[in-house]
């Protein structure tokens, strides 16, 4: 009899699962807060960058 404390193997790749995904999200906010510092060489942003693609490929929608 497990009483009341029954542990299931699942829950263990529960927690890995959680933990891997906090690493992930934490690598990736750092990532983006290191380069949303950097700015272009031309001064644009990429709404502007990509207004003028579509505008030279001839696209208008």
């Amino acid at each position: 009899m497990y009483g009341y404390y029954y542990f299931d193997p699942t829950y263990l790749l529960l927690v890995i699962g959680m933990v891997l995904s906090l690493l992930a999200s934490a690598k990736v906010k750092s990532t983006f807060s290191v380069y949303s510092r950097v700015h272009s060489a031309s001064g644009l942003t990429g709404a502007d960058a990509a207004r003028r693609i579509l505008r030279m490929s001839g696209i208008t929608d």
